[in-house]
């Protein structure tokens, strides 16, 4: 009898995660956000689904950065950075990866080819012809450097923010997750949420330079389509070891920046070690005391080493 009602209540606790997930806001529910956002951002129409681009700042004829933000938190990260590069001259341009905030939740893999396209639609909806600054932050530094590798005669610089690609330090949940099927799409569905709401919590109480960046951060949590789309990232997008595409920027000649936090715990500066070892050209930039949210924290220090390192167009 014991037997039984342990395979009965395991079978209740795997029936409970799609449920918990049908539960959440609905695509229709993105639909009614997306309408009160007009104005303030635009729905682009990509070969995969909708992007919801946020933020496009600055002259429509200045020179483009494209900045692309990471695995769990969302475009609105990059508001405080975008206004300081518009001020200075740039047409600064946010966008939600899929599977995050207002753009689409989309069928299979989240990976890097997926969002690679996303990128080449982003840039062909906005008409962009001029090569462009690529910044990523996180896991959207795997993704832009994946993009300059592959076309080098697009961009005209990258900047990286604590980017992923060179390893990183997942918790022990984010572990499990990503490496045990099954098991991990259960805790990621069930679990994950809470975990990453306090990460949001500590981003509500600590320095910001993005109001409300917490309640961003968590508010995902309660979007349907959004847990699954962050652990096929994190299983298909943050396993990469872009040693061998660092290698074909600094061939490319790409002028690179990479800044680091002195105390990100999620990537820490180890990996930094290793990206110069594959791009010894790309200049190392270390944030003292910044911790993984670089560009809410420090928004100043990152927007400043940003500029000075690709210029001010205005």
């Amino acid at each position: 009898m014991s037997a039984l009602a342990a395979l009965a209540g395991a079978l209740a606790l795997a029936a409970v995660a799609p449920l918990a997930e049908a539960v959440k806001l609905p695509p229709s529910g993105r639909d009614r956000a997306r309408a009160e956002a007009r104005g303030t951002g635009a729905a682009l129409a990509c070969r995969d689904g909708i992007t919801w681009r946020r933020r496009d700042l600055g002259p429509r004829n200045g020179p483009c950065a494209l900045l692309v933000h990471g695995l769990t938190t969302p475009s609105p990260v990059y508001d405080a950075i975008a206004a300081r590069m518009a001020a200075a001259g740039w047409r600064a341009v946010s966008y939600d990866l899929y599977g995050r905030g207002l753009s689409d939740r989309v069928r299979g893999r989240y990976d890097g080819t997926l969002y690679r396209r996303q990128m080449e639609d982003v840039l062909a909806a906005m008409e962009v012809q001029r090569p462009v600054l690529l910044v990523g932050y996180s896991m959207g530094g795997i993704l832009v450097t994946d993009f300059a590798a592959a076309f080098p005669q697009r961009v005209s610089g990258v900047g990286l923010l604590a980017p992923g690609g060179m390893g990183h330090a997942p918790d022990p949940l984010s572990r499990v997750c990503r490496d045990v099927p099954g098991v991990g799409d259960w805790l990621m569905r069930m679990v994950g949420p809470s975990s990453l709401r306090k990460v949001a919590q500590a981003a509500s109480q600590g320095p910001s330079d993005v109001p409300g960046i917490g309640a961003v951060m968590a508010a995902e949590t309660r979007k349907r389509g959004y847990m699954p789309a962050v652990l096929s990232s994190l299983r298909h997008v943050l396993t990469a070891d872009q040693s061998a595409q660092h290698r074909a920027v600094a061939q490319s000649g790409i002028p690179t920046l990479a800044i680091w936090g002195t105390r990100d715990s999620v990537i820490p500066l180890w990996a930094a070690d290793r990206l110069h070892a594959a791009h010894p050209e790309a200049r190392r930039l270390e944030v003292a005391g910044a911790e993984h949210g670089l560009p809410f924290t420090h928004a100043d220090a990152v927007s400043a080493a940003l500029l000075d390192q690709f210029g001010r167009p205005g």
